[in-house]
Formats: C-alpha cells, sequence, structure tokens
C-alpha cells in the first residue's frame, strides 16, 4: 500500500495490490454502492464501505494477474466535502493502470 496527500485539495490517495478477487468485492456484505467502472482495458469496481456514515472514502478496484488494484480516495474529515470521491478515485485509478501491470 502506497499513499499519498494531494497538494490541491484535501485529501489522501492510496494505491493498494491485493490477492483478493472482484468477486469477492461484489459479495462483501460490509460494502456499498457497488457499481462497474471501466478503468483502461480493464472492468472496474466503485464501493464504499458500509462503516463510513460520512461517505469519506470511495475505492476502485480492476483486475490484475496476483488479484486485483485498488485505489482509494479519503477526504480528510476535517475539511468540507468539495469534491466527489468516487470521481476523484476513478481519475487517478484511469491515470495509473496503464503503469501498474496487468
Amino acid at each position: 500500500m502506497c499513499g499519498w496527500l494531494s497538494p490541491d485539495l484535501p485529501y489522501t490517495m492510496q494505491v493498494g495490490s491485493t490477492s483478493h478477487l472482484q468477486e469477492e468485492t461484489r459479495s462483501n456484505p460490509k460494502l456499498t454502492g457497488i457499481r462497474e467502472v471501466v478503468i483502461g482495458s480493464r472492468p472496474g469496481l466503485i464501493s464504499q464501505d458500509k462503516a463510513d456514515a460520512k461517505g469519506l472514502i470511495c475505492y476502485v478496484n480492476f483486475p490484475a494477474e496476483q488479484g486485483m488494484f485498488e485505489i482509494s480516495v479519503g477526504w480528510l474529515s476535517s475539511q468540507p466535502i468539495t469534491r466527489d470521491r468516487c470521481e476523484l478515485a476513478i481519475k487517478h485509478a484511469r491515470d495509473l493502470e496503464p503503469h501498474l501491470p496487468k
């Protein structure tokens, strides 16, 4: 897992690699708002954690040989929310996808 703090807006972005599969995301009862998105040439999934009552974090994952990559954007809760976290996570996932192993 690697993470960065945005220089422009109050959020963090993290990139992780996992052996978990997208099917596990779909069947995880702790996740909500699961929907499909295309990330480069790969099928992606967007999700949020049910425990995140304020909706501060959004996850985007897409398949890879080892399982999947997951990009998350987490808004810093002390700041007013001015951007959609899922839109930011999708943007970063699309920017990174060509540089990550298939």
